[in-house]
């Protein structure tokens, strides 16, 4: 059977912020951020939704970087049933326990502001900041890492922010016939 190899954009498209994509084959999907929306009106309501696809089936997330627009919706995944594993650098993962932890103190005091009428749940909670922090490792920069079968990726220094790196990912499984694709394994970067 061919696998077909894809790539969706289910944020920072049409809009500088609220990264999330999804790289994927028929036995693998990878995330690649997972962050808010800002800078907007419907921001706060486009934040709450569903994600468009079930966070149970992701396998890997992968965080280009710790700002809020690319990793400020990774507890809210957490809480809503991703259980695979996320990967940065250490630094990254260092930048995010305190953005993240930060993010959740303000959505708190936000509820608190807001005491006449029904009031809001956060996006997560301290459990999924937990929860979301034990499925997070760490790679190096410059480190060839094996996902899987199919997939490797390599990362590479986006001079962005401490910890920021580019993700190129290595695919090795069928994409289609060899008269169309030719050999080879095919690679794809997201920064």
């Amino acid at each position: 059977m061919n696998n077909i190899l894809t790539v969706t954009f289910y944020g920072g498209v049409g809009s500088v912020t609220g990264a999330n994509f999804l790289l994927q084959d028929s036995n693998t999907k990878i995330l690649v951020d997972c962050g808010l929306q800002q800078g907007s009106v419907e921001s706060y309501e486009n934040n709450k939704r569903a994600f468009a696809y079930n966070p149970a089936e992701m396998d890997y997330l992968f965080i280009t970087h710790a700002h809020l627009d690319h990793i400020g919706r990774v507890c809210k995944l957490v809480r809503d049933g991703f259980r695979g594993t996320i990967y940065s650098t250490p630094e990254t993962r260092e930048l995010a326990t305190v953005m993240l932890a930060d993010a959740l103190r303000v959505m708190e005091m936000k509820e608190r502001e807001f005491t006449d009428g029904p009031k809001e749940s956060p996006l997560y909670d301290i459990k999924d900041f937990n929860q979301a922090f034990s499925l997070w490792k760490t790679i190096p920069y410059h480190t060839d890492f094996k996902i899987n079968e199919d997939f490797s990726v390599y990362l590479k220094d986006a001079g962005h922010i401490l910890g920021s790196s580019m993700y190129e990912f290595s695919y090795k499984g069928n994409l289609s016939t060899r008269a169309e694709y030719g050999t080879g394994q095919r690679k794809i970067v997201f920064t």
